[in-house]
């Protein structure tokens, strides 16, 4: 998957209001398709930077934390 392909799929999961738990799945399935960390945040900040709701700017910052690799154990993708 490249970046350009996970881009997509997160806005596209923005879109269809998806919970940062759903649009993690997009994170693994990139990282477990030779993704590296440093392209996934640059998504993300990338998105991020684009968004006016609240809401879904946390869910995104809640993404970038488990990228790279804080928060809760389990659920971190890097």
């Amino acid at each position: 998957m490249t970046s350009a392909n996970l881009k997509s799929l997160l806005i596209k999961g923005i879109a269809e209001d998806l919970s940062y738990l759903e649009l993690r799945v997009h994170l693994i399935d990139f990282k477990e398709q030779g993704g590296e960390q440093p392209q996934a945040l640059a998504v993300l900040e990338e998105i991020h930077k684009t968004v006016s709701d609240e809401t879904v700017g946390d869910r995104l910052l809640e993404l970038m934390d488990l990228t790279e690799g804080l928060g809760i154990k389990a659920l971190k993708v890097w």
